[in-house]
Protein backbone atom coordinates (compact mmCIF):
# COMPACT_ATOMS: atom_id res chain seq x y z
CA UNK A 1 0.00 0.00 0.00
CA UNK A 2 2.88 2.51 0.80
CA UNK A 3 4.06 1.49 -2.59
CA UNK A 4 1.72 2.58 -3.86
CA UNK A 5 0.73 5.80 -2.02
CA UNK A 6 4.35 6.60 -2.85
CA UNK A 7 3.57 6.11 -6.86
CA UNK A 8 0.45 8.36 -6.73
CA UNK A 9 2.38 10.82 -4.73
CA UNK A 10 5.40 11.01 -7.84
CA UNK A 11 2.10 11.40 -10.48
CA UNK A 12 1.18 14.31 -8.53
CA UNK A 13 4.71 15.45 -8.52
CA UNK A 14 3.11 18.99 -9.90
CA UNK A 15 0.77 19.50 -7.36
CA UNK A 16 3.58 18.81 -4.57
CA UNK A 17 6.15 20.64 -5.97
CA UNK A 18 4.01 23.55 -6.43
CA UNK A 19 2.63 23.03 -2.54
CA UNK A 20 6.65 22.61 -1.50
CA UNK A 21 7.27 25.66 -3.36
CA UNK A 22 4.46 27.90 -1.33
CA UNK A 23 5.72 26.35 1.88
CA UNK A 24 9.22 27.65 0.81
CA UNK A 25 7.85 31.18 0.10
CA UNK A 26 5.55 31.08 3.89
CA UNK A 27 8.53 29.76 5.71
CA UNK A 28 11.18 32.42 3.93
CA UNK A 29 8.67 34.56 5.00
CA UNK A 30 7.72 34.07 8.77
CA UNK A 31 11.27 33.43 9.35
CA UNK A 32 12.87 36.89 7.75
CA UNK A 33 9.97 39.32 8.25
CA UNK A 34 7.26 38.91 10.38
CA UNK A 35 8.40 40.49 13.50
CA UNK A 36 10.37 44.15 13.31
CA UNK A 37 13.74 43.12 14.33
CA UNK A 38 15.29 46.09 13.99
CA UNK A 39 16.24 46.97 17.24
CA UNK A 40 17.30 43.77 18.16
CA UNK A 41 20.51 41.48 16.73
CA UNK A 42 18.27 38.16 15.64
CA UNK A 43 19.85 34.70 15.33
CA UNK A 44 18.59 31.35 14.06
CA UNK A 45 16.20 30.45 17.38
CA UNK A 46 14.62 33.61 16.15
CA UNK A 47 13.49 31.81 12.94
CA UNK A 48 12.17 28.73 14.65
CA UNK A 49 10.04 30.65 17.19
CA UNK A 50 8.72 32.94 14.44
CA UNK A 51 8.07 29.90 12.20
CA UNK A 52 6.10 27.97 14.93
CA UNK A 53 3.97 31.01 15.92
CA UNK A 54 2.41 31.66 12.66
CA UNK A 55 1.96 28.25 11.57
CA UNK A 56 -1.38 27.69 11.99
CA UNK A 57 -2.89 30.38 9.75
CA UNK A 58 -0.39 29.85 6.97
CA UNK A 59 0.63 25.99 6.90
CA UNK A 60 -2.22 24.52 8.12
CA UNK A 61 -4.56 26.94 6.09
CA UNK A 62 -2.27 25.74 2.62
CA UNK A 63 -2.35 21.70 4.38
CA UNK A 64 -6.05 21.65 3.69
CA UNK A 65 -6.59 22.74 -0.17
CA UNK A 66 -3.19 20.56 -0.56
CA UNK A 67 -4.50 17.53 0.61
CA UNK A 68 -8.20 17.61 -1.29
CA UNK A 69 -5.86 18.30 -4.60
CA UNK A 70 -3.97 15.37 -3.73
CA UNK A 71 -6.47 12.98 -2.02
CA UNK A 72 -9.74 13.82 -4.63
CA UNK A 73 -9.22 10.60 -6.71
CA UNK A 74 -9.15 8.52 -3.15
CA UNK A 75 -13.32 8.53 -3.77
CA UNK A 76 -13.87 8.04 -7.38
CA UNK A 77 -16.50 5.04 -7.56
CA UNK A 78 -14.27 3.23 -9.72
CA UNK A 79 -12.00 2.83 -7.46
CA UNK A 80 -14.55 2.44 -4.10
CA UNK A 81 -15.87 -0.65 -5.74
CA UNK A 82 -12.88 -2.46 -6.13
CA UNK A 83 -12.45 -2.20 -2.11
CA UNK A 84 -13.82 -4.79 -0.31
CA UNK A 85 -15.21 -2.31 2.65
CA UNK A 86 -14.69 1.15 3.76
CA UNK A 87 -12.01 0.83 6.06
CA UNK A 88 -9.73 -0.20 2.86
CA UNK A 89 -10.26 3.29 1.26
CA UNK A 90 -10.35 5.20 4.47
CA UNK A 91 -7.03 3.39 5.58
CA UNK A 92 -5.07 4.01 2.14
CA UNK A 93 -6.35 7.72 2.36
CA UNK A 94 -4.93 8.04 5.94
CA UNK A 95 -1.66 6.75 4.96
CA UNK A 96 -1.63 8.35 1.67
CA UNK A 97 -2.08 11.79 3.74
CA UNK A 98 0.35 10.73 6.61
CA UNK A 99 3.36 10.34 4.38
CA UNK A 100 1.94 13.80 2.48
CA UNK A 101 2.69 15.49 5.81
CA UNK A 102 5.91 13.68 6.82
CA UNK A 103 7.07 14.71 3.84
CA UNK A 104 6.00 18.22 3.95
CA UNK A 105 7.20 18.55 7.67
CA UNK A 106 10.88 16.57 7.19
CA UNK A 107 10.82 19.93 4.17
CA UNK A 108 9.89 22.70 6.38
CA UNK A 109 11.95 21.82 9.22
CA UNK A 110 14.47 21.90 6.57
CA UNK A 111 13.95 24.94 5.07
CA UNK A 112 13.84 26.44 8.70
CA UNK A 113 16.66 25.08 10.03
CA UNK A 114 18.80 26.10 6.65
CA UNK A 115 17.56 29.73 6.71
CA UNK A 116 18.83 29.57 10.79
CA UNK A 117 22.21 28.62 9.44
CA UNK A 118 22.60 30.81 6.59
CA UNK A 119 20.58 34.11 7.29
CA UNK A 120 21.85 34.56 10.69
CA UNK A 121 25.10 35.21 12.05
CA UNK A 122 24.58 32.91 15.40
CA UNK A 123 22.24 30.21 16.09
CA UNK A 124 21.51 31.17 19.60
CA UNK A 125 21.81 34.40 21.12
CA UNK A 126 18.34 34.45 23.83
CA UNK A 127 21.08 34.74 26.78
CA UNK A 128 21.68 38.35 25.52
CA UNK A 129 20.12 41.96 25.95
CA UNK A 130 20.72 42.45 22.44
CA UNK A 131 18.38 39.52 21.55
CA UNK A 132 15.06 39.67 19.73
CA UNK A 133 13.67 36.96 22.80
CA UNK A 134 15.13 40.29 24.98
CA UNK A 135 13.46 42.48 23.46
CA UNK A 136 9.96 40.97 23.38
CA UNK A 137 9.96 38.98 26.32
CA UNK A 138 12.59 41.58 28.56
CA UNK A 139 13.81 38.23 29.78
CA UNK A 140 16.85 36.06 28.94
CA UNK A 141 17.31 32.69 28.58
CA UNK A 142 20.52 30.90 29.34
CA UNK A 143 20.65 27.71 28.28
CA UNK A 144 18.17 25.55 26.03
CA UNK A 145 16.87 22.04 25.52
CA UNK A 146 17.48 21.73 21.32
CA UNK A 147 16.17 18.26 21.36
CA UNK A 148 13.24 18.70 23.03
CA UNK A 149 12.36 22.38 21.16
CA UNK A 150 13.13 21.17 17.64
CA UNK A 151 11.12 18.33 18.56
CA UNK A 152 8.48 19.63 19.82
CA UNK A 153 8.51 22.12 16.33
CA UNK A 154 8.37 19.44 14.14
CA UNK A 155 5.73 17.83 16.02
CA UNK A 156 3.97 20.70 15.82
CA UNK A 157 4.07 21.02 11.98
CA UNK A 158 3.29 17.10 11.70
CA UNK A 159 0.52 16.83 13.61
CA UNK A 160 -0.98 19.84 12.84
CA UNK A 161 -1.04 19.05 8.72
CA UNK A 162 -2.03 16.19 9.32
CA UNK A 163 -5.17 17.07 11.26
CA UNK A 164 -6.00 19.86 9.25
CA UNK A 165 -5.75 17.76 6.16
CA UNK A 166 -7.99 15.25 7.25
CA UNK A 167 -10.52 17.66 8.34
CA UNK A 168 -12.40 18.04 4.28
CA UNK A 169 -11.74 14.22 3.85
CA UNK A 170 -13.60 13.41 6.84
CA UNK A 171 -16.19 16.29 5.81
CA UNK A 172 -16.67 14.35 2.31
CA UNK A 173 -16.37 10.52 3.66
CA UNK A 174 -19.70 11.43 5.59
CA UNK A 175 -21.57 14.78 3.73
CA UNK A 176 -19.91 14.54 0.55
CA UNK A 177 -18.45 17.97 0.81
CA UNK A 178 -14.98 19.16 0.72
CA UNK A 179 -15.66 22.45 1.02
CA UNK A 180 -17.76 22.70 4.36
CA UNK A 181 -15.09 20.33 6.01
CA UNK A 182 -12.19 23.06 4.54
CA UNK A 183 -14.50 26.32 5.79
CA UNK A 184 -15.15 25.09 9.04
CA UNK A 185 -11.16 23.79 9.59
CA UNK A 186 -10.00 27.41 8.25
CA UNK A 187 -12.72 28.89 10.99
CA UNK A 188 -11.46 27.03 13.63
CA UNK A 189 -7.50 27.94 13.14
CA UNK A 190 -8.41 31.09 12.32
CA UNK A 191 -10.37 31.63 15.53
CA UNK A 192 -7.67 29.65 17.64
CA UNK A 193 -5.26 31.76 16.34
CA UNK A 194 -6.83 34.71 17.51
CA UNK A 195 -8.10 33.66 20.95
CA UNK A 196 -5.31 31.78 21.44
CA UNK A 197 -6.31 29.11 21.97
CA UNK A 198 -4.41 26.62 24.11
CA UNK A 199 -4.88 23.44 21.37
CA UNK A 200 -3.21 25.62 19.26
CA UNK A 201 -1.10 28.21 21.27
CA UNK A 202 0.59 25.76 23.57
CA UNK A 203 1.93 24.08 20.82
CA UNK A 204 4.18 26.61 19.23
CA UNK A 205 7.69 27.43 20.51
CA UNK A 206 7.40 31.02 20.33
CA UNK A 207 9.06 33.25 23.04
CA UNK A 208 6.14 33.53 25.31
CA UNK A 209 5.65 29.49 25.30
CA UNK A 210 8.72 28.87 26.23
CA UNK A 211 8.68 31.97 28.71
CA UNK A 212 5.74 30.37 30.37
CA UNK A 213 7.42 26.98 30.26
CA UNK A 214 6.73 24.02 28.10
CA UNK A 215 3.27 21.97 28.47
CA UNK A 216 4.61 18.46 27.10
CA UNK A 217 0.63 17.46 27.09
CA UNK A 218 -0.26 19.78 24.28
CA UNK A 219 3.25 19.03 21.93
CA UNK A 220 3.26 14.90 22.12
CA UNK A 221 0.01 13.98 23.61
CA UNK A 222 -3.60 15.92 22.45
CA UNK A 223 -2.19 16.69 18.99
CA UNK A 224 -2.01 12.60 18.53
CA UNK A 225 -4.83 11.59 20.34
CA UNK A 226 -7.15 14.51 18.69
CA UNK A 227 -5.79 12.88 15.23
CA UNK A 228 -6.57 9.52 16.42
CA UNK A 229 -10.02 10.60 17.12
CA UNK A 230 -10.75 11.86 13.44
CA UNK A 231 -8.90 8.49 11.77
CA UNK A 232 -11.54 6.12 14.04
CA UNK A 233 -14.30 8.58 13.48
CA UNK A 234 -13.67 7.85 9.66
CA UNK A 235 -12.91 4.05 10.06
CA UNK A 236 -16.56 3.76 11.44
CA UNK A 237 -18.58 4.74 8.28
CA UNK A 238 -20.06 1.47 7.00
CA UNK A 239 -22.54 2.65 4.60
CA UNK A 240 -21.05 3.68 0.86
CA UNK A 241 -24.04 6.35 0.32
CA UNK A 242 -20.50 8.16 -1.06
CA UNK A 243 -20.21 6.55 -4.53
Amino acid sequence: MIKRVLKELLADWKVLVFSLAIMFILIFGLAKFQNDYSYAVTSGMDAFACTSQFMPVSVFVVSIFLSISINKNNFKPDRVVLSKKNTSVWNYTIIKTVILALIMSVFIFAVTFFISKVFFEDFFNWNTKESAFYLFTGMLMEDINYVLVLTAYFCQCFFGICTAAIAPLISFWYFKSYVSGAIIATILILAGHVSSAAFLYEQNISYFTLVEGMDIRYHFIFPPLVLLILIIAGSMKTKRDFI
